[in-house]
């Protein structure tokens, strides 16, 4: 990932094991897609793309995302870093740094 625009900090545990380990979450920066830079028809027009990056856990996680333009390309990461982290969930416990549950 080029440039990260926002991260989250969290804590996870094994389920329903005590010990925490803190990881991070992150969303690159958008960035211009053209025809041919992708696996897909982006079109004469491109379309905007963003990298989601979970650092941290016993296994690196990432995803791309992909938008008609930067604003939407950031709102719909924003969304689908929710549903990393309660897919994350099914694997560990999630909890805020302050070790308060998060799902």
């Amino acid at each position: 990932m080029k440039e990260t625009v926002a991260e989250r900090k969290l804590l996870y545990s094994l389920k329903n094991e005590k010990e925490q380990h803190e990881f991070i979450i992150y969303l690159g920066s958008p960035y211009f897609v053209t025809e041919g830079t992708v696996n897909f028809s982006v079109g004469s027009e491109g379309c905007w793309g963003c990298a989601i990056n979970v650092s941290g856990l016993n296994e690196d996680y990432s995803e791309k995302i992909y938008g008609a333009d930067s604003l939407q390309t950031i709102e719909l990461a924003v969304k689908a870093i929710e549903f990393i982290i309660k897919r994350i969930g099914k694997k560990y416990d999630i909890f805020y740094l302050s070790s308060e549950p998060y799902l």
